[in-house]
Parts: structure tokens; sequence; C-alpha cells
């Protein structure tokens, strides 16, 4: 049958919807003063960092090369690393036109890579490979003046396959790789993986006399996440660079503190 709501019922039910909308006012409240006291935090963390990293990196020269959609987290690197007393070489960024040339464009890539620097003839059939050794390769032992290095990494400018900003005429033994994608789906994010897999295993390889370090990186809004990736790879990774508590970590495991920091 039917039910019949009396009015003391109608009341009753009333006075529970006000309570429990009560209830809600005061969990957004409550929610905007946590967050207020979490940007506090956050603003204070931000304000002390310079102090608490000053001096780690004093006299080191590192790189960074951006593998992701996210250029502010390069921007926090570099403040994290400056903040430490870090020389920042240069900012190499890997564009996504990388990833959806056609065959006959990689044929040609290929051709004209190997045809300037000899030694790379035969060294692999992938163009993904080919453009890391290139990269590795410029950023570990410098782009000197007449050096195959120059054309090669110009060649890559050139095409819009890569931006250099700074200076590579000089090697380095330590470098930041920032990661993570957005959702957008282009390129696919296996391909940036994969070639952020590859860029930290050459970069980290064992090389005679040199001591390298090199740390993975991404922001707190990464949709997907690069970290894994440099785990892979046995490299120490920061989670969330651009979180003022996280910041912090990123002179340390460049300084050669091994882990994985962040949230």
């Amino acid at each position: 049958g039917s039910s019949l709501y009396l009015p003391a019922e109608i009341i009753h039910q009333q006075r529970s919807l006000q309570s429990l909308q009560a209830q809600v006012d005061g969990a957004v409240q409550d929610g905007r003063v946590a967050k207020a006291r979490l940007s506090e935090v956050e603003d204070g963390l931000e304000s002390m960092r310079p102090s608490l990293v000053r001096g780690l990196l004093t006299g080191r020269r590192i790189d960074i090369v951006q593998c992701s959609d996210y250029p502010q987290a390069s921007v926090a690197a570099l403040n994290s690393l400056q903040d430490a007393g870090a020389t920042v070489g240069a900012t190499v960024t890997i564009n996504d036109q990388l990833f959806s040339l056609s065959p006959n464009q990689k044929e040609d890539l290929r051709t004209r890579l190997t045809h300037a620097d000899r030694t790379m003839a035969g060294s692999t059939d992938d163009t993904t490979d080919l453009v890391v050794n290139v990269i590795a390769r410029a950023l570990l032992r410098g782009v000197a003046s007449g050096s195959p290095s120059v054309e090669t990494l110009r060649i890559l400018e050139r095409d819009g396959l890569i931006a250099v900003n700074g200076d590579v005429s000089t090697g380095t033994t330590s470098f930041v790789l920032v990661g993570g994608r957005n959702d957008d789906g282009l390129p696919d994010e296996s391909d940036v993986s994969g070639l952020e897999g590859r860029l930290a295993d050459q970069l980290s390889a064992p090389s005679p006399g040199l001591q390298v370090t090199v740390v993975g990186c991404e922001p707190l809004d990464a949709t997907y996440s690069s970290i894994p990736e440099f785990q892979k790879s046995e490299i120490a990774t920061v989670d969330c660079i651009d979180h003022p508590s996280v910041k912090i970590a990123l002179p340390f495991a460049v300084r050669g503190d091994h882990d994985d920091f962040g949230f």
C-alpha cells in the first residue's frame, strides 16, 4: 500500500535534513581551515628551504633533461638546485615531435645523424635509441667546437626534436631527469616512458674515470608517473618536486643520497 506522511513526520524529516546540512557546512568549514593551515605550513617550509640546503651543491655543475609535459617541474628543480649552490649548465627539453615521426622521417634522421658522427653507424636501428645516444654523449662529454656532437645536436634542434637552453660545451656528471605525463594521449605514454628509461640507463652507465649521478623527478599532478621507470634504472627519485616539503630532498639526492623521496 501507499505510505501516509503526516505533518509531524514531514517536520521530522526537515529537521533531519537541516541537521545534515549543518554537518556538511561544518565539514566544509573544517576543510577550509585545514587547507589554510596546510598552506601556512607549506609557505613556512618554502621560506626555510634555501637555508636548509645552502651550500650542499656548491661547485657542482648539473644538467636538467625534461622529458615531461610539465615545464614548471623543471623550473622547480632548477630553483632547488640553484638554492643549494649548484650551477645548472643547461636544460635540454625533448619535444613530442620525436614520437610522431613517420618511418621515412626516422630513416632520414638516422642517416643524417650517422653521417654526422660515423662512430654511431651501426650502433642501433632504433631511432629513439640513437637520439638518446646523441643526447647522452653530448651531455657527458660536452660539445666541443668541431666535434661530431656539435652537428648531431644541431640536427635534433633544427628538426624541432629537442631544445637546448644553456651551455653544453662542457661535459658534466650530474643530471636531473624531469618526467611525468598528462592525459592528452599525445604521445603515447609507453613511448615516453621507454625513452626515459633508456636515457637514465645511458647516463648512469658506468664510464671509466667518471662517477655519474642521475636523479629522476616529476610534479605532484602528473597523470602518468615516470617514477616506476626511473626506479627500474636504479636511480634516486624525487616525487612531487614542485611541493615545498619534497623540493628540499632534491639537493640531497643529487649529492648522493640514493633513495626514493616524496609522497
